[in-house]
């Protein structure tokens, strides 16, 4: 909010100064062509407030922080800025939901079930206000946006009136008209009420979902609807094949060396072995664990690769998925592959 709040009053600043101090000679720079570019641009800056951010990667905790590595970048969360964690499973990995100290929502498609439990444990055990995530239930009003386009295009009216002389009109019409509509913003971005941050319930996320109908990504709302009856944790803890901060080619290489040379990775290649064929048939495994256990196991040859699909329980596009990775002549192709592969969660 603070942002926000700071960027509506630049762009009231910004639009002041062209109209007390921005000379009206005759040139491209003038005060009437400078005020309505001004004017049309900086009605829009608040909205770099409002940070949306997705990615396809991990999510582990490092020390105090809550880290959530995508490929191009990685954000690290202080812990003692999180105020509530729940995760609901789905049939296939679940729903991790993260709320912050500054009212943000965090999202996260977690393709692991038994990992996405043991991290909202951990989260909501660190939490300061309970482990009972919050989100705000009040939105910006709905004639927002249109009123920052009327703005814009009463700005280029005025620049197409009084400086190129393109369209009929009236001076003050279009130039009042657009500080008219940056004042009614500016106000709003200052006294609007934001709601009060309420419990995450059924009732309230129906009222969330209402309350941002057009703002809201897909993503965000399936994961909201998922939350509504959240199941309660179940299964045992379960060590991942691919350790925490590890990247896909090292663990492959770390996985491949376990089981031929031994004494790599937790004791025999042969325990390693079972692991890897535990990791393929468990029907709450992570992708990339089932994936890389396949390539391993299948050896790239393709009759053993499709007997061991067979009996994976996995939904058809994912099967077909698997066949292909496991198939690919090259580990970098093959890894890039799976790591383009966005985890899922089905309610």
């Amino acid at each position: 909010m603070w942002l926000e709040r700071t960027l509506a009053a630049l762009a009231a600043v910004s639009v002041a100064s062209v109209l007390l101090f921005v000379p009206g000679m005759d040139s491209p720079f003038d005060r009437y062509t400078t005020f309505a570019l001004c004017t049309g641009v900086v009605l829009w800056l608040p909205l770099l407030a409002q940070t949306r951010w997705s990615a396809v990667g991990e999510v582990y905790r490092d020390g105090e922080h809550l880290v959530v590595a995508g490929r191009l970048r990685t954000r690290r969360l202080p812990l003692a800025s999180i105020r509530g964690a729940r995760f609901t499973p789905g049939s296939h990995g679940g729903s991790l939901l993260v709320t912050m100290a500054d009212a943000s929502v965090l999202t996260i498609a977690v393709d692991d079930r038994v990992a996405g439990e043991t991290l909202a444990r951990t989260l909501a055990a660190r939490t300061h206000e309970g482990a009972q995530p919050t989100v705000p239930t009040a939105a910006a009003p709905h004639f927002i946006l249109p009123l920052r386009a009327a703005g814009s295009l009463l700005a280029l009216g005025y620049y197409l009136h009084v400086v190129v002389r393109a369209i009929d009109g009236d001076k003050a019409f279009f130039g009042l008209g657009a500080l008219f509509c940056g004042l009614v913003l500016l106000l709003i971005h200052f006294f609007r009420p934001r709601g009060r941050a309420s419990v995450l319930e059924p009732a309230t996320i129906a009222k969330v979902l209402r309350a941002y109908p057009s703002a809201m990504r897909p993503e965000l709302a399936a994961h909201l609807q998922a939350q509504a009856e959240p199941a309660a944790p179940t299964g045992p803890v379960r060590a991942p094949l691919v350790e925490p901060g590890e990247g896909l080619a090292a663990a492959l290489a770390r996985l491949r060396a376990g089981v031929s040379e031994g004494g790599a990775y937790r004791n025999s290649p042969d325990a390693l072995r079972v692991r890897l064929e535990q990791a393929l048939e468990a029907d709450d495994a992570p992708l990339a664990d089932r994936a890389l256990s396949l390539r391993i196991l299948g050896g790239g040859r393709g009759d053993e690769v499709k007997r061991r699909i067979e009996t994976t329980p996995v939904p058809d596009d994912e099967r077909a998925f698997l066949e292909d990775f496991a198939l690919i002549a090259e580990d970098r192709a093959a890894l890039k592959r799976l790591a383009r592969k966005g985890p899922r969660f089905a309610g």
